[in-house]
């Protein structure tokens, strides 16, 4: 699987809990507030060295993305203990991170 193919996928796979979640950061426009995310998102990963096929680390870095955009995007920086328990839940509501 291409690198762009492959973080396009992972958007998609864990927008939906990360949006649900929004909530927890104060945030109230999920749709919005996700398009902004978004283009973060993919200023992030047009910064990423390319990777072998199936690394780790690049899985890594490209999960941490997501929730870096989030981050980014947000104008009021929450805790990180706030930020820690959003993670949590943004994982645990996905059905497929959970597999």
């Amino acid at each position: 699987m291409n690198n762009n193919l492959k973080t396009h996928l992972l958007w998609k796979v864990f927008k939906p809990s990360f949006s649900n979640n929004l909530p927890l950061l104060g945030i109230e426009n999920q749709k919005n507030f996700m398009k902004n995310a978004k283009k973060e998102y993919k200023k992030i990963i047009n910064k990423i060295p390319a990777y072998g096929n199936n690394d780790v680390l690049y899985n890594t870095i490209i999960n941490a993305s997501v929730l870096a955009s989030i981050y980014i995007t947000v104008e009021i920086k929450p805790s990180i203990e706030i930020m820690r328990e959003y993670y949590k839940k943004s994982m645990s509501d996905n059905k497929i991170a959970v597999v």
